[in-house]
């Protein structure tokens, strides 16, 4: 079983792997936060299929991003 030290270096170079870096994954959605950056709340919601019907005040969880940041 891996310790905490080797599933931090595997997560932090996830996406640094052959099948990733072959179509730039990590880029591509680095572009893609730089874009939400500058959206407006409405606009990140409408882009968005559950976050449209989230409740003002209400929290979600975004799971499986995994890029470190």
């Amino acid at each position: 079983m891996a310790d905490a030290a080797e599933l931090s270096e595997y997560y932090q170079a996830y996406y640094e792997k052959d099948h990733y870096e072959a179509v730039a994954y990590k880029e591509l959605i680095l572009g893609h936060f730089s874009r939400i950056k500058t959206l407006p709340e409405a606009a990140i919601k409408q882009e968005s299929r559950y976050l449209k019907n989230l409740a003002k005040g209400s929290k979600f969880l975004d799971v499986g991003c995994g890029l470190d940041l």
